[in-house]
């Protein structure tokens, strides 16, 4: 479901708790994003560590970060499209007594998810874009969010904002993505629901439930987003062409000369640092938005004997995946 579990706060104080964590959870973990995108594009064969020194080398620490402001600000119209246009299609889909399946719910799901995704989809590609720009302070061609967008529209046109998105659609990248996640996390939620199903889950459980199933999802749907990232970050602005090592024109021929140049294995290149990132991420996530809710009941009247426990579909709720969607089954 895509309301607030707790009616005991509104949709807003719940829109609130779920940006702010998300946002809390990316800033933290950035660094291992800079990393991932960095493997992603420009298939370092030298490891994290030794990618890690060139970054503080080159900038210090605030190289860690690049692109994270585009990031935070992605996450509040894409929570609030993927809400607005869930509801809508859901409206559509559902019978007369108001009633989802399984099926009218991934589909009314994987609406909301491409309509969030086409939505802010400029804001994921200049976040790219900053983070694969040679680094240090007088080699920098875009100095920020609203530079980058200007520039790539008077350079490479506003069609370029969208570099990679209509393959995506159009080849059922998203589709393949959806029904990948979908299969996912039936089966891994159904297996951990088996393990702990005769008592509510504590906490730390929670975290491990969550980030096991974002760990699986990511590892299937992984080879997909690094074709996405590398679509993005090729730019005849950016010196080597965004640092991308191999020629293509389409997906496909991404997908076929990636192979060719780095085997099968290349197709994989960034999920380590994803997966380590997968633990830290969902525990802020499962924190933060524990403490703004606690602030919300609180400032609702609720002073006294607060459940500081969250159901999962709250967790889900905050949590926005690496691979930028997420879907939630009704029951």
């Amino acid at each position: 479901m895509w309301t607030s579990v707790d009616h005991r706060i509104t949709y807003l104080q719940s829109f609130l708790c779920g940006s702010t964590a998300g946002v809390l959870g990316r800033t933290v973990t950035a660094p291992l994003d800079v990393l991932k995108i960095t493997c992603q594009v420009k298939g370092s064969r030298t490891g994290m560590l030794s990618v890690c020194k060139q970054i503080y080398a080159m900038e210090g620490w605030r190289g860690f970060f690049r692109g994270n402001l585009s990031a935070c600000v992605k996450i509040f119209p894409y929570y609030a499209v993927q809400v607005w246009s869930y509801k809508k299609f859901r409206w559509y889909i559902q019978d007369d007594l108001g009633r989802l399946n399984i099926s009218g719910s991934v589909s009314a799901a994987t609406l909301a998810v491409l309509s969030a995704t086409v939505f802010t989809y400029p804001l994921d590609l200049i976040k790219t874009r900053l983070v694969v720009q040679p680094y240090g302070r007088h080699k920098t061609v875009y100095k920020g969010i609203s530079h980058a967008f200007l520039s790539i529209i008077k350079t490479e046109g506003p069609r370029t904002l969208y570099n990679g998105l209509w393959p995506t659609l159009l080849g059922l990248y998203r589709v393949t993505c959806t029904v990948l996640y979908a299969f996912c996390t039936f089966v891994t939620y159904e297996a951990l629901d088996t393990y702990w199903w005769d008592r509510r889950l504590r906490p730390l459980e929670l975290v491990v439930q969550s980030a096991a199933v974002s760990s699986l999802v990511i590892t299937f749907t992984f080879p997909f987003d690094l074709v996405r990232k590398r679509m993005q970050a090729k730019s005849s602005s950016l010196p080597c062409n965004g640092g991308v090592g191999i020629n293509f024109s389409n997906a496909r021929t991404c997908v076929l000369n990636t192979v060719q140049s780095s085997g099968i294995r290349g197709l994989w290149k960034g999920l380590l640092p994803t997966i380590v990132r997968t633990g830290p991420y969902h525990a802020l996530i499962f924190l933060s938005y524990g403490m703004c809710k606690s602030a919300c009941l609180y400032r609702n009247g609720y002073k006294g004997g607060i459940d500081p426990n969250i159901e999962m579909e709250e967790l889900q709720e905050a949590a926005d995946y690496d691979v930028d969607f997420d879907l939630q089954l009704d029951d």
